[in-house]
């Protein structure tokens, strides 16, 4: 029975014990950036140039292909006559009826 009592005590002190970092790490020297790191790093954007609308008639097929659309918007939906039970149901009461 002690053994175990040993190997509790032991295991909790394992885990419940306190760690501390060192004061200050050495300074690491600058590393020189790899394939792998320089192939998959945040692009730095610009502002792209106002498109030139459609493309012209002799310009190619795919420039006629991949040129941007403008597309039709959705009617507004019609107004629905009634639909106001909640505002009935959840209306003040009356209290001089």
């Amino acid at each position: 029975m002690a053994s175990w009592t040993t190997a509790i005590g032991s295991l909790l002190r394992v885990i419940f014990a306190r760690e501390t970092l060192p004061a200050e790490l050495p300074p690491s020297p600058p590393r020189r950036a790899g394939l792998l790191s320089t192939v998959l790093a945040p692009e730095q954007l610009t502002d792209l140039p106002e498109r030139a609308g459609p493309a012209r008639a002799g310009a190619g097929l795919l420039a006629a292909l991949f040129e941007a659309e403008t597309l039709p918007e959705d009617p507004a939906p019609p107004h629905r006559d009634g639909g106001r039970w909640f505002a009935w149901l959840f209306a003040p009461e009356r209290l001089d009826d």
